[in-house]
């Protein structure tokens, strides 16, 4: 079910903001380039509010001393622990395997948020 949960330009760019929706909280995310995210507000590690945290671009290295920012890849960076999560598929990017968040489809209409919970 599709639930409204702020007007489309209410967010910044780089903003999280945290609803609760249906008893549950989540997290919603706005990029750079105007896109929204929306993942639950739950770190998988030990639990921090990821609102608390910070949006950045993806950073990859294939060698010591050589970094990429692969800036259409948002993500979601835990106040805790500095663990990082896709905020497109919740993936955690240390350990993508074991590590996740639950993310949730986004959609504006009638400039809107709308999250489906």
């Amino acid at each position: 079910m599709q639930h409204a949960v702020c007007a489309s330009e209410a967010m910044r760019p780089g903003e999280l903001r945290a609803f609760v929706i249906a008893g549950k909280s989540i997290v919603v995310a706005r990029t750079g380039d105007g896109s929204y995210y929306a993942l639950r507000n739950l770190c998988s590690h030990q639990g921090a509010p990821l609102d608390a945290g910070r949006l950045v671009d993806e950073v990859r290295s294939e060698r010591v001393g050589a970094f990429e920012v692969a800036a259409s890849k948002a993500v979601v960076r835990c106040p805790w622990h500095g663990y990082e999560f896709l905020a497109t598929t919740g993936r955690c990017l240390a350990d993508p395997e074991h590590q996740r968040v639950r993310t949730y489809p986004v959609t504006i209409k009638d400039a809107m948020v709308l999250v489906d919970v």
